[in-house]
């Protein structure tokens, strides 16, 4: 039945009715010749053709008398189910409707058939009620169902008072404990009464600047002491944070500054001249003022504003489906909602140290920097070289004592892959482990609590737009996973999720459907940008006049307890190791070279869970273009990781019958890696052919030549971890991950294993750090520009030799 155009009852019954006529003019055929004309594909576990039947039985059912024979119904009780789910109805004597739901038990529960006939009911009595009404405004629910779904699963026990500000509440911490240590990077710290001081003063001179209330403040910074200072001076002026990362292309650090129309920048002293160039391109009256930063002026007092919850925070650049990233807007009590919703759930205390390991411009660094401020614990910062290579963060997590770490769950696989490698178990103080960015699997959630049952997973949800996280899940039993991915969890306090059908109407409960989100953190909307703000930011149908909901695009279910699964995306947009990217901005990219005719991008994750971009693209006629040309061109537009691994030409996009592209009969092709035009050299040496074997395996691409980069193949951290974990186990040797960073080629790696496996100077002992220490400083012996001292004069001064390998490799 087509029900185009949500159509009214009235309309969908004619359309019934002509169908169905329609058909009796074919009834003569038998349904196994019409499966054995169309030849569906066959399965022993469903019908073909269809799999649910509605059957009514609309003629009289009599006995029947041939001569002495009496022929009457007789009722026989089926124990098997011919189809997935049927229901037959008939009318009694008194002309009500009667029947019943027969079922396959192994797809349903009692307690779903039974909600399925409930809602089949209500659909009878809309239809009975007006049958001009849309079919699109039946209201499936029963009362109880709607005050379950829309209050009792909402309703917070103890709501948070957000009477008073971040900034009240940080001065009065700073106070309480001015000697505690507020901050760590590296050897540097700040401790609460330092980090107090230093920030007023930033602010005392960003007042000075006319940064106040609703006033747009850009950082241009690495992720250091400075930019943690700069955030909360920029809170203590009363303006709002704008994060910006200096390794994005210039173009996109100029988009977002002009989009913006924020009238300040600060900068680290090292990006002064990449700001410099950024803003070289605007017009003299439309250029940001903007300063280097100075984070190590104090003052005793700061700026005094009052508490207004509705001031902006800050605004975080996400990815945009029409070519241009959009910035979201934060409200102070969004932010706070948040902040102490993550210390109730961690029960955050002066004794905790958390990571901040994630990107300044990704909305959990809010998070990972402010929240711990509230109760006198410690921050430790991970810079990027740090926090994006799992055996330099596990190191530093053990070192720096962090009991608190969150992670993506793609770098969470890497991580479990190095503990269960090297057989050791997990930092000793840590004592929380957080999922976030992506959907959890139900695996790594039962490989993480076979290593470590004592520290608990919480499964961390949230879009940027409603102030980061709006669900969270403990997870301290593997029994508790019955998916493939781990639930989402419940809302968090004074906020309000609702599962909605295309008409804004809500679903049942084990229904598919996309997920609302209503309360205090759903922020303002995107900055200078009212359309996509209005497309996105409806009025709340549930809640006060005013209020907000907003759509998230996540496709989700809700159980019978309330909790929240996530089934997908009702669009493109895709999370690529926690990075939230619009496919569409990717291809409004490309499409912008000259000789691009169309594109298409896509996420692809194989079996072995490594996911990559990959570009289909359509050249204009006789045009010449490389994977090289097209990677260098989005270089200069996107971050890096939103740069495609692989690229397909194509001489057109397979299209379906209405003209739209069909993904599903996109080639399985052998792709082309961004690569430059290096020509292919076969693997000769045994060393070289294991290596290729290797590289062929983790990088999924059949034909690796000696002098191919292992990053330009579609490589990262990531699997460079499973690529170095697999050489170890070939060769029997423990080596060190900073190898594939350094010799990134076959040719380069060989050469450093055949030389290290040749030499027997060195001494080991039986430590596995002094042996991969040792190996390290062997390895850059073997390729260093002295080859006079390579192996012979090793034996006169092996320890002084040893010593600088080692100030090396520990930085």
């Amino acid at each position: 039945t087509d029900l185009g155009g949500t159509p009214s009852l009235r309309a969908l019954l004619a359309r019934v009715r002509k169908v169905t006529l329609s058909a009796f003019d074919h009834q003569e055929l038998s349904f196994e010749q019409i499966v054995e004309d169309l030849q569906p594909e066959r399965s022993l576990s469903h019908s073909p053709i269809f799999q649910v039947l509605f059957t009514l039985h609309n003629t009289p059912v009599v006995e029947q008398k041939i001569g002495d024979l009496l022929i009457s119904p007789l009722e026989v009780e089926h124990t098997t189910s011919k189809y997935d789910l049927s229901l037959d109805l008939g009318k009694t004597e008194a002309g009500e409707l009667e029947g019943f739901f027969e079922y396959n038990s192994d797809l349903f529960e009692a307690e779903t058939i039974a909600r399925l006939a409930r809602h089949f009911t209500r659909v009878l009595e809309e239809m009975a009620r007006d049958i001009e009404q849309p079919i699109n405004a039946f209201v499936l629910l029963t009362e109880d169902e709607v005050q379950r779904q829309t209050v009792t699963w909402n309703t917070v026990e103890a709501p948070y008072e957000l009477n008073e500000g971040y900034v009240e509440r940080f001065r009065r911490q700073a106070a309480l404990t001015p000697q505690a240590v507020a901050l760590v990077c590296g050897t540097d710290s700040l401790t609460y009464r330092e980090l107090d001081r230093r920030s007023n003063a930033l602010a005392l001179r960003l007042r000075a600047r006319g940064v106040g209330p609703e006033r747009l403040v850009a950082v241009l910074d690495q992720r250091d002491l400075p930019l943690a200072v700069a955030l909360l001076a920029i809170l203590k002026a009363g303006g709002a944070y704008l994060p910006l990362d200096p390794s994005q292309p210039l173009s996109r650090l100029r988009q977002m500054i002009r989009q913006s129309g924020c009238a300040f920048v600060l900068t680290g002293e090292p990006f002064a001249a990449r700001l410099q160039s950024v803003l070289d391109d605007f017009p003299a009256g439309e250029r940001p003022a903007w300063e280097v930063l100075n984070a190590t002026e104090e003052a005793a007092e700061g700026p005094e504003l009052p508490w207004q919850g509705e001031r902006l925070a800050y605004v975080i650049y996400t990815s945009g489906s029409t070519g241009l990233p959009k910035g979201v807007m934060v409200e102070h009590r969004g932010m706070l909602n948040h902040l102490l919703a993550k210390v109730a759930a961690l029960d955050l205390r002066p004794s905790d140290c958390v990571a901040q390991n994630a990107s300044q411009c990704f909305d959990i660094s809010i998070w990972q920097l402010l929240a711990a401020w509230l109760v006198g614990a410690r921050v430790h910062l991970f810079p990027d070289q740090q926090a994006h290579q799992p055996a330099e963060l596990l190191a530093e997590v053990q070192r720096g004592g962090v009991t608190v770490l969150e992670l993506v769950p793609s770098l969470l696989r890497a991580l479990l892959d190095l503990l269960e490698q090297r057989q050791v178990a997990p930092p000793a103080a840590l004592r929380w482990l957080i999922a976030t960015g992506e959907a959890l699997p139900a695996d790594l959630c039962q490989r993480w609590l076979a290593l470590a049952p004592q520290i608990p997973l919480l499964n961390a949800y949230g879009p940027t737009e409603c102030s980061d996280d709006v669900t969270h899940m403990e997870i301290t039993q593997a029994d508790e996973l019955s998916g493939p991915v781990a639930p989402l969890g419940y809302p968090l306090p004074n906020t309000r999720l609702y599962v909605l059908d295309a008409a804004q109407q809500l679903v049942p409960v084990g229904v598919s459907g996309e997920l609302w989100v209503g309360g205090v953190g759903v922020g303002r909307g995107y900055l200078n940008d009212s359309r996509r703000t209005a497309e996105a930011f409806r009025p709340d149908p549930f809640g006060a006049p005013g209020q907000r909901l907003y759509r998230t695009g996540d496709l989700v279910r809700a159980r019978p307890d309330g909790q929240m699964e996530f089934l997908g995306r009702i669009d493109q947009q895709v999370k690529l190791r926690g990075y939230r990217i619009e496919l569409g901005e990717i291809e409004a990219a490309l499409r912008k070279h000259p000789s691009v005719r169309d594109c298409l991008v896509i996420l692809r994750e194989s079996e072995t869970h490594n996911a990559r971009l990959l570009a289909y693209v359509v050249p204009h006629s006789e045009a010449a273009v490389s994977p090289a040309d097209l990677s260098a061109h989005l270089k200069n537009m996107l971050p890096e990781y939103m740069l495609p691994a692989g690229y397909l030409l194509l001489d057109a996009l397979p299209l379906t019958a209405n003209g739209k592209v069909d993904r599903k009969a996109l080639p399985e092709p052998e792709y082309q890696f961004a690569q430059e035009d290096t020509p292919y050299v076969a693997p000769s040496t045994p060393t070289e052919q294991t290596l290729a074997a290797i590289w062929s395996s983790v990088l999924e691409y059949p034909r690796v030549g000696i002098h191919d980069d292992f990053f330009l193949l579609g490589g990262h951290s990531l699997l460079a971890i499973r690529l170095m974990s697999q050489i170890e186990q070939q060769f029997a040797r423990h080596l060190p991950l900073e190898m594939i960073f350094q010799w990134r080629t076959i040719a380069e790696l060989a050469s450093v294993l055949d030389r290290v496996t040749a030499q027997s100077a060195w001494e080991t002992t039986s430590d596995p750090a002094w042996e991969e220490l040792n190996l390290y400083t062997e390895a850059t012996l073997a390729t260093s520009d002295c080859p006079e001292v390579w192996p012979q004069d090793l034996a006169s001064e092996p320890t002084t030799i040893l010593l600088t390998g080692a100030t090396s490799f520990l930085g």
